[in-house]
């Protein structure tokens, strides 16, 4: 980091250099191999922090398929907008009844 720094690379920079390489450290530990057990703890906590875990896959698309392609884009986006949202508000809720 002090490196980077020095070449007068942003943070904001540094931070994407040292997340892509994290990613590609779960991507590889992924892979069928019998590594040691400290490394798959490591993929896990790494996985969390970098939101690169995805135990459940869905596309909203699929509740709309009499839909053409760009109408299919349009649900994409605002579901990938109306989500976060909606987590948030669920989020401020449990925490307003707690």
């Amino acid at each position: 980091m002090a490196m980077l720094a020095a070449l007068g690379v942003a943070a904001c920079l540094q931070e994407v250099v040292i997340i892509t390489h994290i990613q590609y450290f779960i991507i590889v530990t992924r892979l069928n191999v019998d590594y040691p057990a400290i490394i798959g703890r490591c993929q896990s906590a790494l996985s969390a922090i970098t939101g690169a875990e995805n135990y459940i896959a869905w596309s909203p698309t699929c509740l709309f398929p009499h839909l053409g392609s760009a109408g299919q884009s349009a649900v994409q986006m605002c579901f990938g907008f109306m989500i976060p949202c909606m987590a948030a508000v669920v989020v401020v809720v449990c925490w307003t009844i707690r």
